[in-house]
């Protein structure tokens, strides 16, 4: 199902990557995240006041409590999704395959970024 940059994604099974856990039953949204260590899909809490198009600046003083706030899945890619301290809505297509969620992040200048996280059973 495609979603577009802010749209919530609302996954009702715990889903993993690695030892990270993003919890079910609540709605994200999910943005790329670049700052010191790499880049990352983010999970977003809905409540977070983003607007999509807008790059998010995470070296203010209210950058550490918002980075808190996220789950940060890493990803590794060739190109740059957003620039270093920031955070940015994406658009997606998200796949549900029993056991495991395939999240593409479209309409970029990176193309087939896939992340695939699997059901916490």
């Amino acid at each position: 199902m495609s979603r577009r940059a802010g749209q919530a994604f609302c996954p009702s099974v715990p889903l993993m990557y690695r030892s990270l856990i993003i919890p079910a039953r609540r709605c994200y949204l999910i943005a790329v995240m670049h700052d010191s260590r790499g880049m990352f899909l983010a999970f977003v809490p809905q409540d977070t006041h983003i607007t999509p198009g807008h790059l998010v600046r995470l070296d203010t003083p209210a950058g550490p409590a918002l980075k808190a706030r996220l789950y940060l899945v890493p990803i590794h890619t060739y190109g740059i999704l957003a620039p270093v301290d920031t955070l940015a809505l994406v658009a997606t297509e998200i796949q549900d395959a029993g056991m495991q969620f395939s999240i593409k992040v479209v309409e970029t200048p990176v193309p087939n970024l896939v992340v695939t996280l699997n059901v916490q059973v």
